[in-house]
């Protein structure tokens, strides 16, 4: 015997998934970004600041470039300092090329990484430069950065 399940009984289930579902997609509106946490401004520090004691204050972000080259020499940046609680990722690194003509060899451009300063404590950013046809446990020029977040 089969068992007859009342429509009105779906309904409130029906309503419920409605609303979940305009909640999600609109076309009016824009989705909003997620803020994950409040940004000071920050640093950006290059080759030229490796090897330093970088301070900042918890709160704040630490932006490293490097002159990147890796699509047309193949030498390329790899991080190699895995992060604790004191430092965060905000998102991926990003390379961006200069601006010059299409098809131009040997032209660098820029790998941007930016970390969050979540809590005071120590934390060493380590970049690797890796030639080309080797992998990362090859001996690289190093760059590491010393930050102390306060």
């Amino acid at each position: 015997m089969k068992r007859h399940i009342p429509s009105t009984a779906l309904l409130p289930l029906l309503g419920a998934a409605a609303i979940a579902l305009a909640s999600c997609v609109s076309p009016k509106q824009p989705p909003r970004p997620v803020v994950l946490h409040h940004q000071e401004a920050g640093l950006t520090l290059t080759e030229a600041d490796a090897n330093k004691e970088i301070a900042v204050t918890a709160g704040q972000t630490v932006t490293i470039r490097l002159v990147e080259n890796g699509a047309s020499t193949g030498y390329r940046w790899e991080e190699r300092s895995g992060l604790g609680g004191v430092l965060a990722k905000v998102g991926n690194a990003t390379i961006s090329r200069s601006d010059t003509p299409f098809g131009m060899v040997g032209v660098p451009g820029t790998l941007t990484q930016t970390y969050f300063a979540r809590h005071p404590g120590r934390h060493q950013i380590q970049w690797a430069r890796i030639p080309p046809g080797t992998g990362l446990d090859s001996e690289a020029e190093t760059v590491t950065f010393d930050v102390v977040v306060r």
